[in-house]
């Protein structure tokens, strides 16, 4: 079996019982993240309603501060991006109500609880912010500032 196929197997196993809900978020779109980028580490949510997958996209894979791409609704820079992914974290922690959190660091699958999640989450802004300031020095502070 194929590291995809094994990861999304393996999320399958550990929290299927708990999406009761909007299960299409786990078995298709979590399934077809995981496919597109095996390699990529992420947090990942369950809870009775559906799934989020976080992706901790590489930094150097992301838009740099000021170059705005289509991203969702509308468009983005990285810095936007890595907001939102630090925010998503904060809302299943204090708003969803996920039952159970995930990490995958690129190799393997394993549950965490919500203090090592924002500890993940925490890191990986950190990382990306030095990167574009090392970088985009001049970029990274007028994204800093809007």
């Amino acid at each position: 079996m194929e590291k995809p196929e094994r990861i999304h197997k393996e999320l399958m196993e550990k929290c299927g019982h708990i999406v009761k809900h909007f299960r299409k978020d786990l078995e298709v779109h979590d399934y077809n993240c995981i496919m597109k980028n095996p390699d990529i580490p992420f947090l990942h949510f369950a809870r009775e309603t559906g799934t989020d997958l976080v992706e901790l996209t590489p930094v150097e894979l992301l838009p740099p501060p000021g170059e705005k791409v289509p991203y969702l609704f509308g468009q983005a820079d990285g810095p936007k991006i890595v907001k939102q992914f630090k925010d998503m974290v904060d809302v299943e922690r204090n708003a969803c109500g996920a039952l159970m959190v995930m990490f995958f660091d690129g190799e393997n699958l394993r549950e965490i609880d919500w203090e090592e999640a924002e500890k993940i989450c925490h890191q990986y802004f950190q990382d990306c912010h030095r990167y574009w300031d090392l970088f985009y020095p001049q970029e990274s502070k007028i994204a800093q500032l809007s």
